[in-house]
């Protein structure tokens, strides 16, 4: 898997960015306060993060947390 800089932006950019406009529109509220902790976790020799852990919390007081990550631990076979 080719997770280099020119490649990818990361597990936040690459998948992370559809999850957040989701729950924005689904919550119909902009964002009060984010945190977030990212890193290598699985592919340690990769330039951009695998995992990462969003928590927003909203302008209507709604919380959420959102978990994205490159990582499985086998291939999914289809049956």
């Amino acid at each position: 898997m080719d997770l280099g800089r020119e490649k990818s932006g990361g597990a936040i950019v690459d998948l992370g960015t559809f999850l957040i406009d989701l729950f924005l529109w689904f919550f119909n509220s902009d964002v009060r306060m984010v945190e977030c902790r990212s890193g290598n976790f699985v592919f340690k020799d990769k330039e951009t993060e695998d995992l990462a852990l969003i928590m927003l919390k909203l302008k209507n007081g709604a919380f959420t947390s959102i978990d994205i990550s490159r990582a499985c631990p086998r291939p999914f076979q289809a049956r």
